[in-house]
């Protein structure tokens, strides 16, 4: 049964790179009483291990996904080991950072991904103990990467760790050790370093006119200038996408995204991170005015990475985390849902827009 009815908002596109935090509400307090709760199974957990207060950092006792979720919508930062759960722990703190340094062979590559690490920070606040979770490459600024098992940048990434300066943990005043502390980091090349796109003279021209269409809201003009016979660029799907879209014609624009999205695949790093975001927008958008919920959640997947990595583009996607959440909403996950809901009212920049998703948590409250 769908619990939410359909809702637009037009879709802006505003820069930012604020991380925003999450203003007093209904929705703030739901945030909070799930991380009390999840605390509370956490600690019901360490004392079924019989650990001394002062050993408790040890623990073998996981947050769950409702513990991590709950504490990233209200710190705006990941769980980095249990000291963040613990009571009477004051955690680390990081006071010295050395520079994380591209390999060569990896910017010769035009290659892009993380190293997430594991490591142990001793009483010094020193590291030790560096162990490779999992490194991955893809396009970190494309929310639609999936990304692939890679090596390359793993060498960089520990020389970095083995750098890093903590204020270290303490119970009571007294310094603690604190083991597999979980780091990740990312190696981005810069916007002027994106690989440039092969387009002919043609297909150039025939995006330029689209494009000045589009801003003259020509859009039936738009649409022919990137439909032109004998041309078939990626980027002419793009701007037949967006063309469509504000015809609202939402299954072709759809259509035309998937297939800019399919052709894009294996060029990582050829449009910019603002393309995009924008592709994203209009896709998310498109698919929820098809009413294609579940078609929204599989693109999530990959999206989610990128939401709680990233920080700028923040307004531009509070459209798009709410249709996200109301996707989860009417396939019956509602904690996916109100988590999306959480993060497209912190980045509304509308007062209209915000109002709606605290009538929409309201409605959703009533069946959790």
């Amino acid at each position: 049964m769908k619990l939410i009815n359909k809702y637009s908002f037009f879709v802006f596109l505003v820069f930012t790179c604020n991380i925003i935090a999450m203003e007093e509400s209904p929705l703030k307090e739901y945030f909070e009483t799930i991380l009390d709760e999840e605390i509370s199974k956490f600690y019901s957990c360490i004392e079924a291990e019989g650990l001394k207060p002062i050993n408790q950092i040890n623990t073998s006792c996981k947050e769950s996904k409702l513990h991590q979720d709950a504490y990233f919508m209200i710190n705006n930062r990941h769980i980095a080991s249990p000291a963040d759960s613990i009571q009477d722990l004051k955690s680390f703190k990081k006071i010295a950072t050395p520079e994380l340094t591209y390999p060569q062979q990896m910017n010769e590559k035009r290659a892009e991904g993380y190293v997430l690490l594991s490591f142990d920070i001793n009483k010094l606040g020193k590291v030790e103990n560096i162990e490779v979770v999992d490194e991955l490459c893809g396009d970190i600024r494309n929310p639609f990467t999936e990304y692939k098992k890679c090596t390359g940048f793993t060498r960089s990434a520990i020389k970095t760790a083995s750098g890093l300066l903590y204020a270290p943990l303490k119970y009571k005043g007294e310094p603690l050790r604190v083991n597999g502390v979980k780091h990740r980091f990312s190696f981005v090349r810069g916007e002027g370093q994106l690989t440039p796109v092969v387009i002919s003279g043609k297909e150039r021209a025939a995006s330029i006119r689209s494009q000045k269409a589009i801003k003259s809201e020509k859009y039936d003009e738009a649409f022919l200038h990137a439909t032109k016979p004998g041309l078939a660029h990626r980027k002419l799907d793009f701007f037949a996408s967006k063309a469509k879209f504000f015809m609202q014609h939402y299954e072709e624009s759809s259509n035309y995204m998937e297939l800019f999205l399919s052709k894009s695949k294996n060029s990582s790093g050829q449009f910019s991170e603002l393309m995009m975001v924008e592709s994203l927008s209009i896709l998310i958008a498109s698919l929820f005015n098809q009413n294609k919920f579940n078609e929204i959640i599989w693109h999530e997947k990959n999206y989610r990475i990128y939401l709680e990595e990233r920080d700028g583009f923040k307004e531009v996607l509070a459209t798009t985390n709410l249709y996200i959440g109301i996707a989860f909403i009417n396939t019956g996950n509602l904690h996916d849902g109100i988590f999306y809901l959480g993060m497209a009212l912190k980045s509304s920049n509308s007062q209209d827009q915000k109002d709606y998703i605290l009538n929409l948590y309201n409605q959703v409250s009533n069946y959790l």
